[in-house]
């Protein structure tokens, strides 16, 4: 299996702009059940639905497989100290990674190696309205004490409301 920081370098390298995103989900249903016993992955719909271990109720975590960043197909991620950058070296500019949406699937990647019982989805086409939550299983959820989403609202925010609830 690969290192953690291999596995999100491979995100960042993965353009899933919302609509193409076949890419990313075979990469995940390859990668996803070798990360630890246990571990199931459905695609249904474009959707992920992950579950490791068996309980009567699972913490959970969710993100998203898309990105709103314009695909690079030259992109390169360059390491700089504690950061990453994609710069295209063809057009000669810095071009975006689709960070906060891949560094939500990490979230998840690491979570299921860490955790010997968890739920996962990764929802697809969250960046054009919310097209895979809004047609989910949401019986999938139905046995999970919390989900837990990572990502963000726009780039100057960090979302700490949900459910109208503080």
């Amino acid at each position: 299996m690969e290192l953690p920081i291999n596995i999100l370098t491979r995100l960042y390298r993965i353009q899933s702009k919302s609509g193409s995103e076949t890419q990313m989900l075979q990469y995940l249903e390859g990668l996803l059940p070798l990360l630890g016993d246990n571990i199931t992955v459905q695609n249904i719909k474009n959707n992920l639905y992950i579950t490791k271990g068996q309980a009567e109720n699972y913490p959970c975590i969710v993100a998203h497989t898309d990105q709103v960043q314009v695909a690079s197909p030259n992109i390169r991620i360059l390491p700089l100290d504690d950061l990453f950058v994609g710069f295209d070296f063809k057009q000669k500019k810095q071009v975006g990674l689709g960070a906060d949406d891949k560094n939500g699937i990490f979230m998840v990647i690491l979570a299921l190696i860490k955790f010997p019982i968890i739920k996962a989805c990764l929802f697809h086409g969250e960046e054009t309205g919310c097209l895979g939550s809004s047609t989910c299983d949401m019986e999938f959820f139905n046995d999970c004490r919390f989900v837990l989403q990572c990502d963000r609202r726009g780039n100057k925010d960090f979302i700490n409301v949900g459910a109208k609830t503080e």
